[in-house]
């Protein structure tokens, strides 16, 4: 596909998962056992053969920058185009729920004029699916459409930041709005767009920088082609800690992995030296992901288990989500937790959530959950 460019939004506010994205933006965000949120966009577009491909960066870079690096997995570490990494604007408290944001674009608009290239897929990093652009493209170009939105027709939770989309029977979107919620329709925070169709918003708009680019489309319906293409394949979409467990835990579920990590579109990430998981011979795991560089001496149940973390003797892991290198000692009990990275559980710990408020483990070892607080220590530590 050499007639397209490839842009993903990272830099948008997201306090979806509470401690989890404090010190990271959203596309750096811990996904499937081994995998980021950044890798599924990109993978999607390279499988798609957009090789021009730009990235604009949070202000909390540092994280995504270290997993994304040039490019190299992707194979976008090229001489002439390939990957390239866009400065982000300070979004500010004007707009928190854009996730294509004019003054982005305006920005970087000097990188999209050098790119001879006639439209433009924009992707955000939020939600979880395995597409192919050129379906959209021959989708765009059939309907002569200026602008093409991707929607997911199945009843998916919108949240705040959401938007849900309205279409006549020509598939041609007659009403765009965020303030619809547990209705389907969910728009994916993906669209395709005509060059100069952009650049005409941009220097409409310039004024308005603080706008989304979706909120621009949706007050112009009536003065450009805008269709949705609805998407049928598996889509996770989550605005909170329980969405973020739920999702992770979809990918137990095998049909939706095997769609997911398809042979014919491979999600690509950055490849890490680790040696397999070791098993010990009083060690139980079921229905579990575990990843490379793990030793795993107790239960694990109905949990995806990042690299390297270590589960001591005695200690049950329950619908569970433990990012790497954390440690979880001796006869601890865990049931809906997320932990973050390079924590440690202490022995005969119990620490039980639900499936409506899991609980959050953030590095510095405080509890928290959406509602209520239920954490209890076979050694009396509240």
């Amino acid at each position: 596909m050499p007639n397209m460019t490839g842009i993903i939004s990272t830099n948008y506010s997201s306090d979806c998962c509470g401690a989890l994205t404090h010190d990271r933006g959203i596309g750096a965000m811990p996904f499937g056992g081994r995998y980021r949120l950044i890798d599924f966009p990109l993978s999607n577009m390279v499988n798609s053969g957009i090789i021009d491909l730009g990235l604009i960066a949070p202000m909390n870079f540092r994280a995504l920058l270290d997993h994304v690096g040039i490019g190299k997995e992707w194979a976008l570490s090229r001489k002439t185009g390939g990957l390239y990494i866009l400065p982000g604007s300070p979004f500010g408290l004007k707009n928190l729920k854009g996730r294509f944001l004019i003054k982005d674009i305006t920005k970087n608009k000097d990188v999209l004029e050098r790119l001879p290239n006639d439209y433009i897929a924009l992707c955000a990093t939020s939600k979880v699916f395995n597409i192919d652009y050129r379906d959209i493209l021959e989708f765009h170009l059939n309907h002569n459409a200026d602008i093409t939105l991707v929607y997911k027709d199945e009843l998916l939770r919108l949240g705040p930041k959401d938007y849900s989309i309205i279409a006549d029977e020509s598939q041609r979107v007659i009403s765009i709005s965020n303030s619809s919620r547990d209705k389907s329709n969910c728009f994916l925070d993906t669209l395709i767009i005509n060059k100069v169709t952009l650049e005409k918003i941009v220097y409409e708009y310039r004024s308005h920088e603080h706008m989304d680019l979706i909120e621009l489309i949706s007050k112009n319906l009536s003065v450009f082609n805008v269709f949705s293409y609805n998407f049928k394949g598996y889509t996770s979409s989550f605005n909170s800690i329980k969405g973020y467990l739920n999702a992770n835990q979809d990918l137990l579920d095998y049909k939706i992995n095997e769609e997911i990590f398809s042979k014919a579109r491979p999600i690509i990430t950055k490849t890490h030296d680790n040696p397999p998981a070791k098993y010990t011979s009083v060690s139980t795991v079921k229905n579990s992901i575990i990843s490379t560089g793990c030793i795993i001496k107790g239960t694990v149940d109905n949990s995806i288990i990042f690299r390297g973390v270590i589960i001591m003797e005695g200690s049950v892991v329950k619908n569970s989500v433990v990012l790497q290198n954390s440690i979880i000692g001796e006869n601890a009990n865990l049931n809906y937790v997320v932990m973050d990275k390079q924590t440690k559980i202490n022995d005969n710990e119990r620490i039980e959530g639900t499936s409506e408020n899991p609980i959050i483990i953030d590095k510095d070892h405080k509890y928290r959950k959406d509602r209520g607080y239920n954490v209890k220590s076979n050694k009396g530590r509240p």
